[in-house]
């Protein structure tokens, strides 16, 4: 028997953020280089600024993962107010 999607997501099975972007080859791309290209900024950094940077850095990430957040929540919720559209004008579809 298959699992429903509900099930999925209840066992936290399904996790979005481990899916979207794993097949968008800029993304992938971006974050080669983002990898390749940080080492070094770090290792030419003045000591007097590495922590700044390093505050800056995980400062953005939390703020990606907030954006990433709110964009689904809305994505989601867009698209139960598109079904609850679509089954309550059901009765267009019929001829009277």
């Amino acid at each position: 028997m298959t699992k429903s999607l509900i099930y999925h997501l209840f066992n936290g099975e399904l996790n979005p953020t481990e899916i979207i972007g794993t097949s968008n080859e800029e993304l992938l791309k971006i974050y080669a280089k983002l990898s390749e290209e940080k080492p070094s900024l770090l290792k030419n950094l003045p000591l007097d600024l590495l922590a700044d940077f390093e505050n800056v850095d995980e400062l953005t990430d939390k703020a990606q993962g907030i954006y990433s957040r709110e964009c689904f929540i809305y994505g989601f919720k867009l698209g139960a107010m598109l079904i609850m559209e679509v089954l309550n004008s059901k009765d267009d579809l019929v001829r009277k």
